[in-house]
């Protein structure tokens, strides 16, 4: 899951959880929980049962002040991928470390955004690419609503549609 490009204010804890699927078909759960250090720092971290990661990420520009938000996320953890695209093997839980931006608005309580993330498996010696876009809902005081949808590529050549619906809380700050 992304987040939108609009970073959490200083002392901000936004806490999600949803069901992302794909077209091999399969669902899983995903839980997510970002902090706002400041207005322009966040750290964040998602677990689902191919991965476990943290980030640290920047925002560049926010809607409020540039009219469009961009945010550069830089992060590592685990993750298990395909061995190989010719059997149904998993390769063990290996480090991986990522980069990624996300480009958005915010249109009063309709956040759109858009983002890729590139994915370095040294052990492997392989990546993985996402990209997506995804759409918030954010009418409530603390509550959220969220779709997202994108496309990952394995191996150079695996291309997977993926999706997520999202529910989620934002706490504290301003």
């Amino acid at each position: 899951m992304l987040r939108p490009a609009d970073n959490l204010r200083a002392g901000q804890v936004e806490l999600s959880g949803g069901a992302a699927f794909n077209s091999l078909p399969e669902a899983v759960f995903v839980g997510q929980a970002n902090v706002g250090i400041t207005d322009w720092l966040e750290l964040g971290g998602q677990y689902e049962i191919y991965s476990a990661v943290g980030w640290t990420r920047f925002g560049l520009l926010n809607t409020d002040n540039h009219g469009i938000a961009v945010a550069l996320t830089v992060g590592g953890g685990a993750a298990q991928i395909w061995d190989s695209l010719n059997t149904d093997e998993w390769s063990d839980f290996e480090g991986a470390v990522f980069g990624g931006v996300t480009l958005g608005r915010h249109f009063g309580v309709i956040e759109p955004y858009v983002g890729y993330r590139i994915f370095y498996f040294p052990g492997l010696e392989t990546t993985i690419q996402t990209i997506k876009g995804g759409l918030r809902f954010t009418g409530w005081e603390t509550v959220f609503l969220g779709v997202e949808g994108g496309a990952t590529v394995h191996h150079a050549l695996l291309t997977l549609g993926e999706g997520a619906l999202v529910v989620g809380l934002k706490l504290g700050g301003g």
